[in-house]
């Protein structure tokens, strides 16, 4: 059974604003993850800014990857 339309623009808003609020943090979390990786115990700076490095990497290697299995799903269907 399909959404109607009222309920459609329901679900449009509300993943509009989760996406926003997950911009939003990402961006006030970036200046700060390589005073976090340190209390994780990175030694020296060298070690930080590389495990920084990877840490903000990830998210858009799995968003680019997730991105891509729908894709080929998609295609798969027709």
């Amino acid at each position: 059974m399909s959404p109607t339309p009222d309920e459609g623009s329901v679900h449009w808003q509300r993943n509009l604003y989760v996406c926003v609020f997950g911009s939003f943090t990402t961006i006030m979390v970036l200046p700060f993850l390589p005073l976090y990786v340190q209390q994780l115990g990175a030694t020296s700076v060298d070690v930080t800014m590389q495990w920084s490095g990877i840490a903000f990497g990830a998210t858009f290697l799995a968003a680019g990857l997730a991105a891509g299995s729908r894709t080929v799903s998609d295609a798969s269907r027709s």
